[in-house]
């Protein structure tokens, strides 16, 4: 009566020692985790460009607003058309959605 569990007991031994084939089962594991880090990679660098453009398009149009201001001219048209020339040298490939 003990015999079938023995022979139970060693193949499963068998079974769960045998290590042929576990560097694809690992390597197949790792992949989702490994692209799910690259896609976040992309994102934040994105979000930094975006950030770093945003920020020189509103420094221009600060410094052409406040530049207008002391001359006496339309510091808003001049801060506008600032932003607009800023955003196309920052991105001149980009088309934008407005």
């Amino acid at each position: 009566m003990t015999k079938p569990i023995f022979r139970m007991m060693a193949a499963a031994k068998k079974y769960f020692t045998d290590q042929r084939g576990v560097s694809a089962v690992i390597m197949a594991l790792s992949i989702v985790p490994i692209a799910g880090l690259m896609g976040l990679a992309i994102d934040i660098s994105h979000v930094v460009l975006v950030k770093q453009e945003l920020q020189a398009s509103t420094d221009a149009a600060a410094l052409a607003g406040a530049d207008q201001i002391n001359d006496g001219g339309d510091a808003i048209g001049t801060a506008n058309t600032a932003v607009w020339g800023a955003a196309r040298i920052q991105s001149p490939r980009r088309p934008f959605p407005w």
